[in-house]
């Protein structure tokens, strides 16, 4: 599946395990989340609900989890601060993620605009290529962005 991505998502700064948890067996922290990228663990988590939906959502996860290496890795502060900018989004020490937004009408997907740029950047990463169309119908902005 990996060697299907665009060359830049073969292989990523920071990005060395892949582990899975065993089946039915969720993150105890985050008991919802189908995949997790613990950027300063190196590692990507997945769980078992991660593998049972569609192929092109399993492979917009995926692309998710990536986007947060790139992120984390090899976005600029300048880039992160442009992008943010472009989402709308805003130190609010009143959200538990330190981040609001004022564009929840350019969001991807009702995720991409609950908790940070990055959580949006990833979205926008994965739909970017997997569904550039939806993108490009909520955010001409965010699409040229990326």
């Amino acid at each position: 599946m990996f060697e299907e991505l665009p060359d830049g998502f073969q292989k990523q700064d920071g990005l060395q395990y892949l582990v899975r948890r065993v089946n039915g067996q969720d993150n105890p922290t985050y008991p919802d989340a189908a995949a997790i990228a613990w950027t300063g663990f190196n590692t990507i988590e997945w769980m078992s609900k991660a593998f049972t939906g569609e192929i092109n959502d399993v492979r917009r996860l995926i692309l998710h989890e990536k986007a947060h290496f790139l992120w984390f890795y090899a976005v600029e502060q300048s880039v992160k601060d442009a992008f943010a900018d472009v989402g709308g989004w805003f130190l609010d020490p009143t959200k538990p993620s330190g981040w609001s937004t004022s564009n929840t009408t350019e969001a991807v997907s009702a995720y991409s605009h609950l908790l940070s740029p990055s959580e949006d950047f990833a979205e926008c990463v994965a739909f970017c290529l997997t569904n550039p169309d939806a993108l490009l119908s909520v955010s001409v902005r965010k699409y040229k962005f990326i």
